[in-house]
């Protein structure tokens, strides 16, 4: 079974992934500062939004972010890294630790990625919940041709094939 998915845009993959792991009224975590399509997705989505700030380092904070998911029953996570308003590449552990302390979805748009210092695509077989969304449209300097995908575990991916025409 496949781990990719393609898409027209990484925005797209986003909301496809954000709409099989939610429903109406259920809880999106966000880090912010972040990008506003993700707040646009949940919106549309009518989820209800949770943010996290980042710390004064701009770094994830780990224990806030677990503590809010089981306090209000989030049912995803969507951030960037390379995090796109900071041009800082969270740290990887820190990422990792994340996907590893919690079963709950975790969405890492990795569009700026080529300017990072890592990719966390080869994590996605080790982790049920990961997800990374990755675009050809930015360091590759392909905005005219709209292209992205989607890598996770040959489940998720199934998922995604199943609600979706591809």
């Amino acid at each position: 079974a496949s781990s990719v998915y393609f898409g027209l845009t990484h925005n797209q993959l986003i909301q496809r992934a954000v709409r099989v792991t939610t429903k109406p009224n259920d809880a999106i975590s966000l880090i912010i500062p972040d990008k506003d399509i993700y707040y646009q997705i949940a919106k549309n989505q009518q989820l209800n939004i949770l943010t996290t700030e980042l710390t004064p380092d701009y770094e994830l904070d780990i224990n806030l972010i677990l503590e809010q998911i089981k306090k209000e029953d989030s049912k995803v996570i969507v951030f960037s890294s390379p995090h796109y308003p900071t041009a800082n590449q969270l740290k990887e552990e820190d990422v990792l630790a994340l996907a590893r302390e919690t079963e709950v979805p975790l969405i890492v748009d990795e569009s700026y990625v080529e300017f990072g210092k890592y990719s966390l695509v080869n994590q996605v077989q080790k982790f049920d919940n990961l997800t990374v969304v990755r675009s050809f449209s930015k360091a590759w300097g392909l905005g005219a041709f709209s292209s992205a995908f989607l890598v996770s575990n040959a489940k998720n991916i199934e998922i995604l094939k199943e609600n979706y025409i591809i």
